[in-house]
């Protein structure tokens, strides 16, 4: 019963980390196989030459190491892996364990599935993945981008067109009366004259 743990991480990786990558199909069969695979050869090793706490340790590192050098990182598959490194186990679980997969796999696809905001999985590549994913992840900021591109524009010809008419065209001018001008002129001129007779007045004097 020891083996069921893995499949219940791998459920719960399915119903909340939907879009996961880890959670797709291909890391999941994929996963699991390296992490069962890997630890039943380190488990070849005597005890007497490996003790079992540096053989777990061991199984762990290299089922990461491996399943992050094919691309196939799957979480349940590395608790596979310690859980086969830590007792007695034999080939018979690493088959039983991705039967079980397979069936959680299959159940997933049905019920995520009718919830028509959710998608599982997200792609079935098992051979080409890295490109096909790169593309999807390519498509999706360019979708991302656009959009926010676009927001960006709406958003400065709204502020535009909410700008008052003087402000596009300098500041307004202030109509002035007529007879209020004529007055100031008026005075300006007044103003200038006593000045000019002041300066002439003072000029005769300092000549007398």
């Amino acid at each position: 019963f020891k083996i069921l743990s893995p499949l219940g991480a791998l459920m719960a990786s399915q119903y909340v980390l939907t879009a996961a990558p880890a959670s797709q199909p291909r890391n999941t069969l994929y996963g699991n196989a390296i992490g069962g695979i890997t630890s039943l050869i380190i488990t070849m090793i005597p005890t007497s030459v490996l003790p079992k706490i540096i053989r777990v340790a061991l199984a762990t590192s290299a089922a990461v190491a491996l399943q992050a050098k094919l691309g196939v990182i799957h979480p349940p598959g590395i608790g596979f892996a310690i859980t086969l490194a830590s007792g007695k186990h034999t080939w018979i679980d690493v088959p039983i364990l991705l039967g079980g997969s397979v069936l959680a796999i299959f159940s997933g696809t049905f019920i995520l599935n009718i919830n028509e905001k959710r998608q599982y999985p997200i792609y079935w590549a098992f051979g080409n993945l890295p490109s096909a994913l790169e593309a999807k992840i390519y498509r999706q900021r360019s979708s991302i981008q656009s959009t926010r591109t676009r927001n960006f524009h709406d958003d400065s010809d709204s502020d535009s067109d909410s700008l008052p008419s003087f402000c596009e065209n300098g500041p307004p001018t202030i109509p002035q009366d007529s007879a209020a001008i004529d007055k100031d002129q008026k005075t300006q001129n007044g103003d200038s004259t006593d000045r000019t007779a002041d300066s002439q007045t003072s000029l005769g004097t300092e000549q007398v």
